[in-house]
């Protein structure tokens, strides 16, 4: 199935064209660009409906989307299970 969203750093690509912002995608694309395999590639949904639902958006060049009633952009990382994140306690 194909996306049908327009992902952030395809659309920086565009305007790379027109501006110096290679090094600034390049270093992007290095540190958040998951594995094609990683597990939480994709759409997820609380599916509550109406202003309670959130979902998150992953995609596959580490950028993502946070949404409920408003969204904002986001990146992030493939963190492989025997390392902890800093957020992680116990």
């Amino acid at each position: 199935m194909a996306d049908k969203y327009i992902k952030f750093i395809a659309a920086v690509d565009i305007l790379a064209e027109q501006a110096d912002l290679n090094p600034s995608i390049d270093k992007f694309k290095k540190k958040f660009t998951p594995s094609p395999n990683a597990p939480l590639i994709g759409k997820w949904s609380n599916l509550k409906g109406g202003f309670k639902t959130s979902i998150l958006h992953f995609y596959k060049d580490g950028s993502g989307q946070i949404s409920n009633f408003v969204s904002t952009l986001i990146a992030w990382q493939d963190v492989k299970g025997n390392k902890r994140s800093n957020h992680a306690r116990g």
